[in-house]
């Protein structure tokens, strides 16, 4: 998802946006799971914010409601996996020239 042929999808900027606000905040990362992927908790009073709240569920088909339904989850799949992107691009320790060298040195030799 962030690299394709040998170039990056972030901006070095952007990289280092990314680590300075993520790097072993796992609080951060909660909150903004939180907020882009709402779980519905019985004990909670609040009123749950889901983007699929405007959609008239009543109204549809069954065949419409199942594809709302399956549209919501591919879209919690994708909000999950670029949130796990970016938490293991600013968790993910910086390698040498060398150590990368090294390595691609060992998978060559398999």
């Amino acid at each position: 998802m962030f690299f394709q042929s040998g170039k990056s999808f972030y901006s070095e900027d952007e990289r280092n946006i990314l680590i300075s606000a993520f790097k072993n905040n796992e609080k951060l990362l909660a909150v903004v799971r939180k907020a882009f992927v709402p779980k519905v908790d019985p004990d909670n009073t609040t009123p749950l914010v889901d983007m699929y709240d405007a959609i008239p569920f009543s109204q549809l088909s069954p065949e419409e409601c199942k594809i709302q339904g399956m549209a919501r989850q591919e879209l919690i799949i994708h909000i999950n996996s670029v949130l796990n992107a970016i938490w293991n691009l600013a968790n993910i320790e910086p390698k040498t020239a060398e150590e990368i060298a090294e390595a691609r040195k060992k998978d060559s030799a398999k």
